[in-house]
């Protein structure tokens, strides 16, 4: 026993003497980082961008830090709300966002439909910043409901815009680790049910063994959720005698007898209703690519977050699935919000990425020709280096290179990385009070989160109000 109490004692020793003594050093081709116990109680101190950054990008990006922690308005945590960080290189800037901007205008006109895509990794994910950013919008040109809903989700009690829960014998497919199965749509993942037994439809009373998905409107949310209206079921062709048993206000059966690659099957559309149970019948394997709620009209901004991707897997999306997809959605804008599952701290050349990037950004462009892309690119994201939490090198250099890939794409681009603050930003919103931030100094929580949409949401506003007055 004292044996094992001296061996802990001069371990302890040995790590408070190493966290004075000892800078990061390469041991064996391993990257050995310092260790400092007492990180947590110490500040991080400001540091001047060039000692971060790549010379190339010194002078784009600048330390945009207010000096108080109190963030009690937007001026004190992004770098200036009169600034404009949305950038279009196309040739012709009359066609500034001009499809996503003239579908609002059909909207603010006559509640004309019009969709947004928001495509991400894990920052979006459960439906951060784009839950407040589809409230914004809604709020302002009208509309309601969540818009696109994965069937099974492993953030399902985590996502504050829906309540969600599903049996556990779903089969689910993801293009991140299941990318040889080639028929994902726009989520990136497909939903299989439990195949059971035939049945007509005068035994469809029974659900034994039947997959099912539960959806309840959310009470303590935003206002624009509080109820489901239209509810949009989509999912591949089926050739048997396959159906869905619809539980709600009343009960439904839904005969699936589609042909199509993606079809649409319109559960609900004559009342309102508040949660919704859905078994499904499925005597032969039918592909279910998701679920929509929305209204008649008015804008919809659809989650589709995928963790872990890099935005390169997207082009091994299906082209037929995702332009089948879009006959039913006609989206007027995209948005590409990835690179934080690329940086690391020792990195410094991306341009690999960049050159696959512009490849997916192609790919967008050639199935949804009538739609914007917007790349939104990396928030700032800190490491611990002798002590301190700073702005990892590679992030200014994969802004930069986000950028250029709008250059050579000819798309717009949106600064997020200096919108928040610039270098060493991500520290301050951790540290925030209250917290705009977690701890891993990557993802924001949810305040920050809404924080971003906000911000987002207002800097498309005032172009689109820019756009509007010239006509």
């Amino acid at each position: 026993m004292k044996k094992t109490v001296y061996l802990v004692i001069t371990a302890v020793l040995l790590l408070i003497i190493t966290s004075f003594i000892i800078s990061d050093f390469i041991f064996l081709g391993l990257n050995i980082k310092k260790i400092n116990l007492f990180s947590d109680f110490l500040p991080a101190f400001e540091i001047n961008p060039v000692d971060t950054a790549v010379e190339k990008y010194e002078n784009n990006f600048l330390m945009m830090l207010s000096d108080s922690l109190d963030f009690e308005s937007d001026s004190n945590f992004f770098s200036g709300n009169n600034q404009d960080f949305l950038e279009f290189y196309g040739q012709d800037s009359s066609l500034f966002l001009l499809n996503f901007f003239e579908s609002l205008k059909k909207t603010e006109r006559d509640g004309t439909k019009t969709r947004v895509a928001f495509l991400g990794d894990s920052m979006i994910e459960g439906d951060l910043v784009s839950q407040t950013f589809r409230y914004k919008l809604q709020k302002k040109f009208g509309g309601s409901g969540v818009g696109y809903v994965p069937l099974t989700s492993t953030v399902s009690g985590f996502r504050k815009s829906i309540k969600h829960s599903f049996s556990r014998n779903w089969r689910t497919y993801s293009l991140i680790s299941d990318g040889y199965f080639k028929k994902f749509g726009l989520s990136g993942y497909v939903f299989v049910p439990q195949i059971v037994s035939k049945k007509s439809l005068a035994d469809s009373a029974s659900t034994d063994n039947q997959s099912w998905v539960y959806f309840e409107s959310p009470q303590n949310s935003y206002d624009n959720l509080k109820e489901f209206y239209t509810i949009k079921l989509y999912y591949s062709s089926t050739d048997n005698f396959n159906y869905v048993n619809f539980i709600g206000k009343t009960n439904k059966y839904f005969i699936l007898g589609g042909e199509d690659i993606v079809n649409e099957l319109v559960l609900n559309d004559s009342n309102t209703i508040s949660e919704l149970k859905l078994y499904f019948n499925t005597a032969s394997r039918t592909d279910f690519h998701g679920i929509s709620f929305e209204s008649a009209s008015g804008i919809f901004v659809d989650n589709y977050a995928l963790r872990g991707n890099t935005g390169l897997p997207l082009v091994n999306l299906d082209k037929d699935v995702l332009k089948a997809q879009n006959k039913y959605f006609n989206y007027s804008l995209i948005i590409l919000q990835y690179g934080l599952n690329v940086v690391a701290p020792e990195s410094k050349y991306f341009d690999w990425y960049k050159n696959d990037m512009v490849k997916t950004v192609s790919f967008f462009k050639e199935c949804f020709p009538q739609a914007d892309i917007i790349i939104m690119s990396v928030s700032d994201k800190c490491y611990r280096k002798n002590g301190c939490f700073l702005t990892e090198p590679s992030i200014p250099i994969m802004v930069g290179l986000q950028q250029e890939t709008a250059k050579e794409s000819g798309v717009v681009f949106w600064n997020l990385f200096e919108s928040m603050g610039g270098v060493n930003s991500m520290y301050k919103w951790v540290n925030a009070n209250p917290p705009l931030a977690n701890k891993d100094f990557t993802h924001f929580n949810s305040l920050g989160a809404e924080k971003i949409g906000t911000f987002f949401y207002k800097q498309l506003l005032r172009s689109y109000i820019k756009f509007r007055n010239k006509k």
